[in-house]
Order: C-alpha cells, then sequence, then structure tokens
C-alpha cells in the first residue's frame, strides 16, 4: 500500500515557518532596542550648517573628521601627493553656529542685504571661529562667501589654521588655489607666526612654492618683532631674493625699525652678510613712507 509523502511533509514545513517568524521577530525586537548598533561606524549626524561637498575632489572634507590633505608638491593629475591623515578636532559649538551663519549667507539672494551680513560676518569673526571659516574657504563654490572667509582668515588665522591651508593648496582645483595664497599673504594674527614658519623650513625643494612665498610674505603682513627677526634670518639661506621682496611690504613700525637696525649691524645682526645691509637700508627707508598710522 502506497503513503502519500504530504502528510509527513506538512509538520516540517509547518516547523521551518514558524523558526523563520521566530527569528524575524527576535530581530525586530533587538532593532528597537539597539537601534545604535545597527549604524556602520562612522555614520554621526553631520554637524550643523556644514556646507555641501562639491564634486571637486580630495582636500573637501568637513573639519569635524579625518581627511587627508594634499602637499605643496602636488603632481600634474591635480590629486597631489598625500602627507597622510591629519586628526581634526569637531567644531566647537561658536564655530559650529558659524558655519550655520554661512549657510545662511549662502542661501541669500545676491543683492545690498547679501553684502551687509557678509561684511558682519568677516568684521566680528573671532579665532574661534576661524576653522568655519577655513571649512567654508576650501569647499565653497559661492564668491560670496569666498570673500567673506578670505576677510575673515585674514585677521583670524592661527598657526594650525596656516599649516591646514598650506597641507590643502595642492588638493584644490587650480582655479580656488589662489584664496588659499590671498590669506597666507595678508595673515595679521600674531599666532600664526609658528605655522607661517613650518610652511617655510618644509619647503626645501628646488625651486620654492608659491605657497613659501606668499608665507613669507605673511611673516611681513603680521609685522611683528619676530616676524620680521624671522624674515632677517632668511637673508642667510637660500630665500633671500625672497625675504628681501617680502619685507618691503612690513607695515609696522616696530618692523621697519628692525630692518633699519638689521642694515646698520647692530647687536643681534652681525651675522648678515654686509652685501646685503645696502638693501635692508633701502627697504626701510621705503617702507618708513608707508607705516600702518
Amino acid at each position: 500500500m502506497s503513503t502519500s509523502r504530504e502528510p509527513r511533509g506538512a509538520p516540517l514545513l509547518a516547523v521551518g515557518i514558524a523558526l523563520g517568524l521566530a527569528m524575524a521577530l527576535a530581530g525586530s525586537i533587538w532593532f528597537l532596542q539597539a537601534p545604535d548598533a545597527a549604524l556602520p561606524r562612522g555614520s554621526e549626524q553631520m554637524p550643523l550648517g556644514q556646507l555641501a561637498s562639491p564634486a571637486a575632489g580630495p582636500g573637501t572634507g568637513s573639519l569635524g573628521a579625518t581627511q587627508d590633505v594634499g602637499s605643496t608638491n602636488a603632481n600634474a593629475s591635480g590629486t597631489g601627493h598625500r602627507l597622510g591623515t591629519t586628526p581634526r578636532a569637531p567644531l566647537s559649538a561658536a564655530a559650529r553656529e558659524m558655519a550655520h551663519e554661512l549657510d545662511r549667507l549662502t542661501a541669500l539672494p545676491p543683492g545690498d542685504g547679501a553684502i551687509a551680513v557678509g561684511q558682519h560676518l568677516a568684521a566680528t569673526a573671532t579665532p574661534a571661529q576661524a576653522p568655519a571659516f577655513l571649512d567654508a574657504l576650501l569647499r565653497t563654490t559661492d564668491p560670496a562667501v569666498e570673500r567673506v572667509a578670505i576677510a575673515a582668515l585674514v585677521r583670524t588665522a592661527d598657526s594650525a589654521v596656516v599649516q591646514d591651508l598650506a597641507r590643502a593648496y595642492g588638493s584644490l582645483p587650480p582655479e580656488q588655489r589662489g584664496r588659499v595664497l590671498q590669506v597666507l599673504e595678508g595673515v595679521s594674527h600674531p599666532a600664526a607666526l609658528d605655522g607661517l614658519t613650518r610652511v617655510i623650513a618644509t619647503d626645501t625643494g628646488e625651486r620654492r612654492s608659491p605657497v613659501t612665498m606668499s608665507a613669507l610674505y605673511g611673516l611681513a603682513s603680521v609685522g611683528t618683532m619676530d616676524s620680521v627677526d624671522h624674515l632677517l634670518q632668511q637673508t642667510r639661506t637660500d630665500n633671500l631674493d625672497l625675504a628681501l621682496m617680502a619685507m618691503e611690504r612690513v607695515r609696522t613700525r616696530q618692523g621697519v625699525e628692525l630692518i633699519r637696525a638689521a642694515a646698520a649691524g647692530s647687536k643681534g645682526h652681525e651675522q648678515i652678510d654686509p652685501s646685503v645691509r645696502p638693501h635692508l637700508g633701502r627697504i626701510a627707508s621705503l617702507a618708513e613712507a608707508q607705516l600702518r598710522p
């Protein structure tokens, strides 16, 4: 007598369905109890006011994350020689708030209103907010935001911001690199001094990069005794001609007086080549007529 397989298969099928439902129910309960565990690592919420990253390529990541930035010796392909991963601290509350304000500026239509807002943001910028302006400068395609970021950074950039700018230079599209040079040349905060000297010291190539020339100009723009003294020290290196060019931009009385003392061979400047001293005297005389009030 033949037996049918259906009666014996039905219980097995029912058991399988029951087990499947139990596993699905257990998974749902676990997900509801521990939703964070289901998120991939590094998927934190984007900081408030973070600008959208353009499809321009590397060097445009958030300042609140770890990212690579290109060196000043970037290759012709534009991808740049990597200096390695540079850890960056999350944006402070002040920087996050400024990033939010810059987002608002981006959303404003062009006109007097946007100009007034941009001028206010630049004029009231503080060093604590500088990372937000740095992030905006490296990532924005909005000319208004670019101008505001440059104006704010020349007043507030410290050594860390200066070095971040120098590293990012080679990773930016060629048409955007000038914005970095503008900040390095015009920086005026004394806290930028160490960053500027580090940028200059790390350029050991046969031909000096535009970043190094701008950093030398930045020393002149800072205009303190220490920054001008560093320019004078550069006259004893291969950067002699560039240092003389930079000193022509010194516009502080203390800086000009230091150049004049070096030209006279005063104490502390005995090692300057005598052939250089006439050039220093000429620079001091020309600069004195253009001193800042």
